[in-house]
């Protein structure tokens, strides 16, 4: 099942969150081949109907609005290292607004009602999820919450992460990371008695003090907390995300298949419920 439109119903409850909190908005983006028919954009790929013909114009909505957005990144994705069977993404599009209230401001300007429209129509799966600075009262969120039927935590796809050590190991990468926590760690991995968000700050802050970690020279360049998924499967959510650079690819490859990592490695997976690993790069590319 592929999840696109913005429905009112999901906008009506980000109305009930915090107006004035600073939102981080996070895409991941699945193009059709061509933009579906009846939009005057004939063979015109989804790619650039929803960069050309959506997202450039949408700045222009944004600009009148004085929406405060900073676009933080905008990365074309490769693969989905850890992710349920079948789910691919194009891109990444992580966009800061100054507030909660200037994005829905944005969501109900009549001129944006027409500009959804080839939305809409360059897509073909979508993700949207609003996230913030601040770590919620309560964290981690999700653990009253039913888990959905498809969860991921470590790779599962055969021949994907090969794809990855195929590409050339000299482009840097930025990871999309993903994370819904368990309750409880589990036992046995060291962090015995933590909450699964507890749990995962012990992975990311061990991992970086590490010597496996410094020789990848990972860099944690977003570190944002989702409320709530506003496009995409009720269930699918999440209590952390992460945006994770590597100088090289092949740094990143390297520390992920490394004896040294596989420690490390075991306290992600005892602290995790659902996760997914998102390979991308610069638009620069």
């Amino acid at each position: 099942m592929s999840y696109i439109e913005i429905t009112s119903e999901r906008l009506d409850e980000m109305r009930q969150r915090n107006q004035a909190e600073s939102v981080v908005m996070i895409n991941l983006l699945k193009f059709r081949d061509c933009v579906e028919p009846g939009h005057g954009l004939d063979d015109v790929s989804g790619r650039d109907g929803y960069v050309v013909h959506y997202a450039t114009p949408l700045q222009d909505i944004f600009a009148r609005l004085d929406a405060g957005n900073e676009v933080l990144f905008a990365n074309p994705a490769l693969a989905a290292v850890i992710a349920p069977q079948g789910e691919t993404w194009d891109m990444v599009a992580i966009v800061r607004f100054r507030s909660r209230a200037k994005f829905l401001e944005a969501m109900d300007d009549p001129q944006y009602a027409d500009l959804v429209k080839i939305r809409d129509a360059s897509l073909v799966d979508s993700r949207l999820v609003d996230s913030v600075d601040v770590r919620p009262e309560g964290y981690p969120t999700t653990v009253a919450s039913d888990m959905p039927d498809r969860t991921s935590i470590s790779p599962t796809v055969e021949g994907v992460f090969a794809e990855v050590v195929a590409r050339p190991g000299d482009e840097p990468v930025v990871m999309l990371n993903l994370l819904r926590c368990r309750p409880m760690a589990l036992p046995g991995a060291g962090v015995d008695g933590l909450d699964g968000g507890a749990g995962y700050d012990a992975y990311v802050d061990g991992l970086e003090a590490s010597p496996v970690g410094a020789a990848a020279g990972l860099e944690v360049l977003l570190r944002t907390h989702p409320v709530a998924t506003v496009v995409g499967p009720a269930d699918e959510i999440w209590d952390l995300a992460l945006m994770i650079g590597y100088p090289t690819r092949r740094h990143f490859t390297e520390m992920a298949t490394s004896e040294a990592y596989r420690p490390h490695g075991t306290v992600r997976s005892s602290s995790v419920s659902d996760s997914r690993l998102i390979e991308t790069v610069s638009m620069t590319r």
